[in-house]
């Protein structure tokens, strides 16, 4: 009975612990598994930096097809200034643009609206944002609160408006960074995107309304 209760003890004692071979193979699957992890990290990272970039890619052309569409149907509506004068509802600087266009799903329905864009500096301070405001329309007030804000186009290392057509001074068209001629929408609207890497990307953008002498 005695050498039975000592061999269960001994049989007892190997099994509740590890030999030493056992414990060598757990040191190696160890060591593999931690050699593993800093490979697995980086797939992961590269992983979520280019799902990332996709929508950013993504938003951007989606940003670029609004803004395509909208100035190509930009209105040649004319509304009183301050001093009773009729002007063209349209203004341009390099940056900053506003124009009167249609949509078809506005945030108050189909119709006209007062779109403003602006370049200003990214969330991060380093980058570029073109900002966009959309204002319901009306001839007689500019004054009204905008009723959708949005970011358009984000991430960018600079952006530029131009605008070409006749200008006050010259009856020939030219190229010019503001566009103050109050009869009339210029033919042509360039907005030059710049990525954070200094690649550019003009958008030329053909109005479809302007006046055709």
């Amino acid at each position: 009975m005695m050498r039975a209760s000592e061999h269960s003890a001994r049989h007892a004692g190997r099994d509740a612990g590890f030999t030493l071979i056992e414990l060598l193979v757990s040191l190696m699957l160890l060591a593999m598994i931690m050699a593993l992890v800093p490979s697995t990290l980086r797939l992961a990272k590269r992983a979520w930096e280019t799902a990332a970039e996709l929508d950013g890619a993504t938003n951007t052309g989606a940003g670029v097809t609004f803004l395509e569409a909208r100035l190509a149907e930009a209105m040649p509506l004319f509304e009183s200034d301050a001093d009773g004068a009729l002007k063209v509802a349209f203004t341009g600087t390099s940056q900053s643009l506003r124009f009167v266009a249609p949509l078809a799903n506005g945030p108050q329905g189909g119709g006209l609206y007062r779109m403003d864009l602006g370049v200003i500096a990214g969330v991060d301070g380093d980058s570029k944002s073109v900002a966009l405001r959309i204002f319901p329309y009306d001839s007689k007030s500019t004054g009204a609160v905008a009723i959708e804000e949005r970011q358009l186009l984000e991430n960018l290392g600079a952006v530029r408006f131009r605008y070409f057509g006749a200008t006050p001074e010259s009856t020939v068209p030219l190229w010019s960074d503001t566009w103050t001629k109050t009869d009339r929408l210029p033919d042509l609207v360039v907005v030059s995107l710049s990525d954070r890497d200094g690649a550019a990307r003009p958008i030329k953008i053909e109005l479809r309304l302007r006046r055709r002498d």
